[in-house]
């Protein structure tokens, strides 16, 4: 789903509300301008994107603390 948009891959975040959570991720050291972030959400064999900014919001409170995506 992350390579069919702009994406180049995703990594796999953990669980939320019984969805499988990635976050799509860049393989380069370009900045890339994507505006608000969003999840890939994995539930059932279907995959979806982050609908809201509420739910991308909830996502973001949860994993910020354990990803090293959002670790500087």
């Amino acid at each position: 789903m992350a390579k069919a948009s702009i994406y180049h891959d995703a990594e796999y975040l953990g669980t939320w509300k019984g969805y499988e959570v990635f976050a799509p991720t860049f393989d380069d050291d370009a900045v890339h301008y994507i505006g608000f972030p969003q999840f890939i959400l994995c539930k059932d064999g279907t995959a979806r994107w982050t609908q809201t900014r509420q739910e991308s919001i909830k996502i973001l409170s949860i994993f910020t603390k354990t990803s090293k995506l959002f670790c500087s």
